[in-house]
């Protein structure tokens, strides 16, 4: 059972991240007024630490009754036929766009350890320094499926509580990663799996916790909705560094900053949306037809809204015209999110519905997701 306020958060996450690209991408072209707006151009980039948090929790919530070798081989296959094969082909969309590229100025855009790191996302040749995906979002997703191996621990080792097992697993590997600085100079596989941004995922699974056992009253809803906003308004007004840089995160430099600034705020806003949710309260919100259907292309639109970007630079660079920049960035998060909407209806939806037909079916306890 799909709840409406992750897929409101969802939508929300996916238009925040949509919006800080294209004023990224216009800034690089012109100047406008929101880039200067106080610290409101970055800071769209908090889309993916809800996202991040949101991953905790409904993965516990979709799998937090399976148990066993048998069941953690499901858990990471429907994994990956949810994640992966719709990321390869927005990929090969990509691909698409870049191959004129590689062959009109003849530049190695596309190396061995690039395509490498596409398939399997995982950092396996990231030795002296972070191979880049072609899809340069992707990095995102690296993340996710480390999670999603630790959580598969959780499910092989038959743990009666997963969320204690997480938190003891996560915790060590992030004080471990402090105790020998990041690992800094060492091999970047290191500083992957050590990385403080870990600790998002483990709030969404904590959040799960108290989802489950926890009577929040109605009042505390608002309180953590409140909470959360007010943090991310003063956030907005007063700066939060350098920590919306990818690379920062990646490298494990800014992570720990970046939960504090913008991962516990993003944990009170999800907190907030599940639990009102819960109590009974805002329906029509969770519940709207527009939200939902965005909340449900929110990842089609994720991966493909930069490859719209690209091609948006490529018709200003042959048209040789270049619209007024602040209106630009609405028209280009415009025909970013219409992109992403068809990639949802024709590659999406046909290919989720493909693989659902063959997929295995389980006498599981646990829901889906």
């Amino acid at each position: 059972m799909k709840l409406g306020s992750i897929q409101f958060l969802r939508a929300v996450a996916a238009l925040l991240v949509v919006y800080f690209h294209s004023i990224d991408f216009q800034r690089k072209l012109a100047h406008s007024f929101q880039q200067d707006f106080l610290h409101w151009a970055n800071f769209g980039a908090i889309g993916v630490d809800i996202f991040f948090v949101i991953s905790g929790f409904i993965i516990s919530y979709s799998a937090g009754s399976y148990k066993g070798g048998r069941e953690g081989v499901i858990f990471l296959v429907r994994r990956f036929k949810r994640v992966n094969f719709i990321y390869y082909l927005a990929t090969l969309v990509m691909v698409g766009v870049l191959i004129h590229a590689v062959l009109m100025m003849g530049v190695p855009l596309i190396t061995f350890p690039i395509i490498l790191k596409s398939i399997f996302l995982l950092p396996l040749l990231d030795h002296t320094e972070f191979v880049p995906h072609i899809l340069r979002q992707a990095w995102t997703l690296s993340f996710e499926w480390f999670f999603y191996l630790l959580f598969s621990l959780a499910i092989f080792t038959r743990t009666r509580s997963k969320e204690r097992f997480l938190v003891l697993l996560i915790m060590a590997l992030v004080v471990t990663g402090f105790l020998f600085n990041g690992f800094k100079g060492s091999d970047y596989r290191l500083i992957f799996m050590t990385n403080p941004i870990l600790l998002e995922f483990l709030l969404g699974v904590c959040l799960y916790w108290c989802y489950v056992n926890v009577r929040v009253s109605k009042k505390m809803t608002f309180v953590l909705l409140a909470a959360g906003g007010c943090i991310c308004l003063y956030r907005i007004v007063h700066g939060f560094g350098k920590i919306w840089l990818s690379e920062d995160t990646e490298d494990g430099s800014l992570s720990f900053v970046r939960f504090i600034r913008w991962g516990i705020p993003a944990g009170l806003l999800v907190a907030g949306c599940i639990f009102l949710e819960k109590a009974g309260s805002l329906h029509s919100i969770w519940n709207n037809p527009l939200t939902t259907f965005l909340g449900n292309a929110s990842y089609s639109i994720y991966l493909t809204h930069m490859t719209i970007y690209l091609l948006c630079s490529s018709v200003y660079r042959r048209t040789g015209y270049y619209p007024n920049p602040d209106l630009a960035i609405w028209l280009q998060a415009l025909l970013a999110i219409t992109g992403g909407i068809i990639f949802y209806q024709l590659g999406e939806l046909p290919l989720l519905r493909f693989l659902q037909r063959k997929r295995p079916r389980p006498n599981l306890a646990g829901k889906t997701q």
